[in-house]
């Protein structure tokens, strides 16, 4: 029997992941599943078996709790949201400024977050970084001093515009709110949990994370000269530390862009494989009961992950407006 794993670090660190595909665009087939959004790829080749549960779990997960995709969408509706009167008031007076330079990156949860035991070996720190590279790269623009008469345009409707625009109508900073992030998630949030705790009950305390890895000595590889420091957080800072800047990343299905980015790939799979290694015999088995329990869970659940899944596609609805769709996550703006 191998190393079981536990949920100290991987709690810590595995907070942001998606599904396999490329993202919902329309709504599913009567009697049939949606489809999960982006996801990370798996630095370890699983059975078929544990890959088709891994992409069931997730989009059971992402129907409520919402895809990178959905996720990305609410990004734009409230950067328009905090913008666009701005962006109107400048528009009539015959020039341009770009909302979307108030783009911000997303935080999706990873469906395993509050439990190790499903956790897949799988890229997480490369994959968050990758899919908010696109809005990290608008930063600098938010810091340039524009030229006449634009600077004097933009001073003057700051203080005249503020808030949602044309598109988004009258909307309170409380409706905008709710309309970028279904409330119900919380409550969601909570029975989901919940049930990953009853379905890995049997695997034993999370803390054994902690053993595992402080048992674990790395000879090669890009962590073999790091500390794995307590419960292994020397190796994933040092794995956060080895990502270029946003303009070094590519964008999700590109090539590699740098031999920086290489080496962050290559020193975060060695992470992943160890945390991986903790608990992967207990993984398929893990899978197995989560897989089991998700009838239960979206029958006594329906009406709420309904209403979850009403609240995304009006955001993906409200987006679309904006010029958004899930291959552009920046509603068309160009540099």
């Amino acid at each position: 029997m191998k190393r079981i794993a536990a949920g100290v670090l991987v709690v810590g660190v595995a907070v942001l992941t998606a599904a396999c595909g490329t993202g919902r665009v329309d709504s599913p087939a009567e009697g049939q599943p949606p489809e999960p959004g982006s996801a990370p790829e798996l630095v370890v080749q699983l059975p078929v078996e544990d890959v088709e549960r891994i992409r069931k779990i997730r989009a059971s997960f992402e129907r409520w709790a919402g895809s990178v995709e959905d996720r990305q969408a609410a990004a734009v509706v409230q950067a328009y949201g905090n913008n666009g009167a701005q962006a109107d008031c400048i528009a009539a007076k015959g020039m341009t400024w770009a909302w979307q330079g108030g783009i911000t990156g997303v935080r999706v949860q990873a469906f395993y977050m509050q439990n190790v035991f499903v956790a897949p070996p799988e890229r997480f720190i490369t994959f968050d970084a990758q899919i908010n590279a696109p809005a990290a790269r608008l930063e600098p623009r938010l810091h340039r001093t524009p030229a006449e008469p634009l600077a004097s345009a933009l001073d003057e409707c700051s203080f005249t515009a503020g808030g949602p625009g044309r598109v988004l109508g009258r909307l309170s900073e409380e409706q905008l709110g709710n309309l970028t992030y279904p409330s119900i998630i919380d409550d969601l949030s909570f029975e989901w949990e919940a049930m990953l705790v009853e379905a890995t009950a049997e695997f034993g305390s999370p803390k054994a994370v902690s053993t595992c890895l402080t048992q674990t000595k790395i000879t090669t590889g890009p962590l073999s000269s790091v500390p794995a420091g307590k419960a292994g957080q020397g190796w994933l800072t040092a794995a956060r530390k080895a990502l270029p800047t946003a303009e070094l990343i590519p964008d999700l299905g590109a090539p590699s862009a740098s031999m920086k980015w290489d080496a962050a790939l290559a020193t975060e799979k060695q992470l992943a494989i160890l945390l991986w290694e903790c608990h992967d015999d207990s993984f398929g088995k893990a899978l197995g009961n989560v897989e089991a329990a998700l009838p239960r869970f979206e029958t006594n659940l329906a009406a709420d992950i309904t209403a979850a899944e009403e609240g995304w596609n009006e955001v993906r609805e409200v987006a679309g407006k904006l010029g958004w769709t899930p291959d552009d996550p920046l509603a068309g703006f160009t540099e």
